[in-house]
């Protein structure tokens, strides 16, 4: 049989036990555990808040990305662009330097064709001179030059009408003479165009005889104010002016 005062004993020592677990431990216990759940709450929250920072972050750094995306292509584009106008410009620049070398050559080219065919014609007039001044001095010998000779000598002993005394009065005292012949002269026919001379002018005038192989055949007279040349070249007796400047 249970005795009262035991279990009344026990049972006051239960409630004191419930008390001081409820005092000491429970509470502490139940504000630990109260702290801890709004730690983990706040930690929640602020991991909430760090995911949600990040998300924005995220989105801030892909739409960064997608912009130096795009502006590295539009940067390559504009590159590409300049690349391609300075190539077209160089490709251009270089056309035209081709095309003015080509000009240069073709213009030189066609330079030295035509001073090549200068030349060329040149020297066949030339040798066409020179042979067709060997065929005549072969072909005409001694009496081809004697032929001219008297020539001179006519017009120089039968002057026009209009010149009559007129032409003696033009002639000065300081006036002399020059006889250019193809060939040499006789002592005879060089008398005689002396003769001839001092008859036309009135007075003794001196001539200088030159050898002149460039007339091929015939003489020319020259004086200070005529000349009579009885050639192949030209006539038998030009006009005072003309043998002025002849004399120049």
């Amino acid at each position: 049989m249970v005795n009262a005062w035991t279990f009344l004993f026990q049972l006051l020592n239960f409630v004191v036990l419930v008390y001081v677990l409820r005092r000491l431990l429970y509470r502490p216990l139940h504000e630990a555990i109260d702290r801890r759940r709004a730690a983990n709450a706040r930690a929640l929250a602020e991991a909430e808040s760090m995911r949600g920072q990040a998300a924005a972050q995220k989105r801030q750094l892909e739409e960064q990305l997608a912009g130096l995306d795009r502006e590295r292509q539009r940067a390559i584009g504009e590159v590409r662009d300049r690349a391609e106008a300075e190539r077209q410009s160089l490709l251009a620049e270089a056309e035209r330097a081709i095309q003015s070398r080509r000009d240069d050559v073709e213009k030189q080219l066609e330079q030295d064709r035509a001073e090549a065919a200068r030349a060329l014609r040149g020297e066949l007039v030339d040798w066409a001179v020179a042979l067709a001044e060997r065929m005549v001095r072969e072909a005409a010998g001694s009496s081809l030059q004697d032929h001219f000779v008297d020539r001179l000598i006519d017009a120089l002993e039968h002057p026009p009408a209009q010149e009559g005394a007129e032409g003696q009065k033009s002639w000065q005292p300081e006036d002399h003479a020059t006889l250019e012949t193809a060939a040499d002269l006789s002592g005879d026919q060089l008398a005689r165009i002396t003769r001839a001379l001092e008859a036309r002018s009135g007075r003794s005038v001196p001539i200088v005889v030159q050898n002149q192989p460039a007339l091929v055949v015939g003489v020319r007279l020259l004086t200070d104010g005529h000349v009579w040349e009885a050639t192949l070249h030209g006539g038998l007796e030009a006009e005072p002016e003309a043998a002025a400047s002849s004399n120049r």
